[in-house]
């Protein structure tokens, strides 16, 4: 159980966003994130209401956080580093994680999260 977000902590320690960082954590990030997405938005963060959680992973802004995501739930660890290695010389967030988005794609999340049981 160590390993436990050890990926997730390296990856935000050496890409995280580096203004206007409000979170203290990837979950804490997607919490939030969530929550918003049934309504308009924050401000300076608005969209249309949305209640799909494949769009909510496929529009997601932030890589760190989906990596947190995928290595909580359980997807493979070589998976994640591959796709970390894949994004590590990508100096946008938004192109890195739609690298991320393409290498995970939503199934596999749902599939995951299917195993865990938790919902």
């Amino acid at each position: 159980m160590l390993e436990v977000f050890l990926l997730a902590n390296n990856f935000d320690s050496n890409f995280e966003q580096k203004g206007q960082r409000w979170r203290s954590c990837g979950r804490e990030h997607l919490t939030m994130h969530c929550l918003y997405q049934p309504i308009n938005g924050v401000k300076g963060f608005r969209h249309k209401p949305n209640s799909s959680a494949r769009k909510i992973y496929n529009s997601f802004g932030r890589p760190e956080t989906l990596i947190w995501l995928t290595e909580i739930i359980g997807v493979d660890k070589e998976k994640i580093e591959s796709t970390i290695r894949k994004i590590n010389n990508v100096k946008n967030a938004r192109s890195q994680t739609k690298i991320i988005t393409a290498e995970i794609p939503f199934d596999l999340i749902a599939e995951r999260l299917d195993k865990l049981q938790i919902f």
